[in-house]
């Protein structure tokens, strides 16, 4: 089979892909092998590895992951690309990749390039964990976070923000919904900056003590 080459925002998502794509080519779990880098990359030594596993399974159906191949050096993806061009049809290859511009220009033409990467705020991050940088009273060290939002994304955050309150109910309070929909306002009518706006909620409700959740979906 043709590898695939999988662009994606990071490699929390691997678990789905991998599960998306046994379902569609009926792969069960017994015959999906999955190699992690080793630190960033990816060895000479695992490469040859899977290699050596194929060479007893070549007749059977696999899926095989191999995470980290952006990072890797160009002997390693050099010998990727030789053992690509050499596997059973049998085999598919998935390559996740964040930064696909990173791979060798023959290993992009030997696959075919499939992206996954979304810019959707669940991917920057999941909005209970970024609620829990409150928790931690730590808004503006993790500044970096929001700090690439555009205003569109900084809104529908504020949305999932008043969403999420009645999560904790120490926080749905009037008082803070009024605060939340009058920033929201300053931020529509383009007299606060929604960086900074979005900022000033997530101060506001850090001085007011620690989020316990009562209830996750």
């Amino acid at each position: 089979m043709i590898p695939h080459i999988i662009e994606i925002n990071s490699y929390t998502q691997v678990e789905s892909v991998i599960a998306e794509y046994a379902n569609l080519f009926s792969i069960d779990d017994f015959h999906i092998q999955r190699t992690f880098p080793e630190k960033d990359e990816l060895l000479l030594v695992q490469i040859k590895d899977v290699q050596s596993t194929l060479a007893t399974y070549q007749d059977k159906q696999r899926l095989i992951t191999l995470e980290g191949v952006d990072g890797s050096s160009s002997e390693v993806q050099n010998a990727l690309l030789k053992m690509l061009e050499e596997t059973s049809d049998k085999i598919l290859f998935l390559l996740p990749v964040v930064e696909p511009q990173r791979l060798l220009p023959t290993i992009l033409s030997r696959c075919k390039f499939i992206s996954k990467k979304t810019h959707d705020l669940i991917q920057k991050p999941p909005l209970l964990p970024f609620l829990r940088i409150v928790d931690r009273n730590n808004v503006r060290k993790n500044m970096n976070v929001i700090s690439g939002f555009s205003k569109e994304d900084t809104l529908r955050c504020i949305e999932e923000i008043l969403g999420a309150l009645p999560l904790y109910p120490q926080y749905a309070t009037e008082k803070n919904m009024e605060y939340i929909l009058k920033i929201r306002k300053l931020i529509l009518d383009n007299n606060v900056n929604h960086t900074l706006g979005l900022d000033s909620i997530l101060i506001f409700l850090s001085q007011q003590g620690s989020m316990k959740v009562t209830h996750e979906t």
